[in-house]
Order: structure tokens, then sequence, then C-alpha cells
């Protein structure tokens, strides 16, 4: 996978068009880049987020970036439950997320693509307050929610 990257600026509180990647002998040291499409300006670490690219998309086709915020919702008998708020997060080796309620998802990401749909609703800069809003399910549909996403992640 090609990475590829979005940049938050941590002061104007908004994303900045990426020109080039500024490289040392150890890694990314900064970023050339415009926020205004006028302005070309050198930004340093300290004052960004450089966003990686997780190399999956949601359901509507829309690329998933880390601190992005999903809506991961399982289809059963039919009807559509929105089951989990997840924001995106990466520890190695892999892409996971944390639930709305602050539990680590069990799964790779990529393994949730398989068992259920995956939604982007938002981003951890823009939209903070989307993790603040739990789910519930009543207990009978957790109960086959949990079910059904078991059956299909053993493929059964």
């Amino acid at each position: 996978m090609l990475n590829k990257y979005k940049v938050w600026d941590k002061q104007r509180k908004m994303y900045i068009e990426i020109l080039s990647l500024i490289h040392h002998e150890n890694g990314i040291d900064g970023v050339l880049g415009c926020y205004n499409s006028k302005t070309d300006m050198p930004y340093i670490m300290k004052d960004i987020e450089l966003i990686q690219y997780i190399g999956i998309k949601d359901k509507n086709d829309v690329e998933i970036y880390d601190n992005d915020i999903l809506m991961l919702r399982h289809k059963i008998e039919g009807e559509m439950f929105d089951w989990q708020i997840i924001k995106v997060i990466y520890t190695a080796p892999r892409w996971i997320g944390i639930s709305s309620n602050g539990l680590w998802t069990s799964l790779n990401l990529e393994d949730y693509t398989q068992i259920c749909e995956l939604e982007k609703i938002g981003n951890f800069y823009e939209n903070p307050e989307l993790l603040k809003n739990n789910i519930k399910l009543s207990k009978e549909e957790q109960i086959k929610v949990d079910v059904e996403g078991l059956k299909r992640y053993l493929g059964r």
C-alpha cells in the first residue's frame, strides 16, 4: 500500500493541502503545504498532525484515515443495526478502533469489513462530540448482533 496522508493544522484548526513531505534521515520532518490555495508554507511536525490513510474505504467509497470516526453496522435478518461508534487508531502492527465507551475493538479493522458495514461519520479533529454518542441496543438486539457477527467472522 502506498503511504497517503492528510495534514491537520493544530493552530488554524483546519486541514491543509500537502504539496510535499519534508524528509530527514530519521523520517518525516514536516510538510510543505498551503491552507488557502495561494500560499506555500513549511509546517514543522509540532504544529501539525500527519494523518495516514489506512488502506480501507467505507461503504460509500470514502477513504478512512487515522482518527476518523466510524459507525459500524450489522445486517441481521434483513435489518440493519447501528452497532458501535469507533475512532480509528494505529497500534502496531495494525489499525484498530476504540469504541465510544472507551473499549478497544478486538479485531483488526480490515476484519470488520468482512462482518459488518463501515461508514465514516466524521473525524476526531472536527467532530469529537461524535465519540460521546453511545449506541443503545436492547439486550436482545445486542445478542443478535454479537452472535451474527461471530458467525460471519468464523465463516459459518
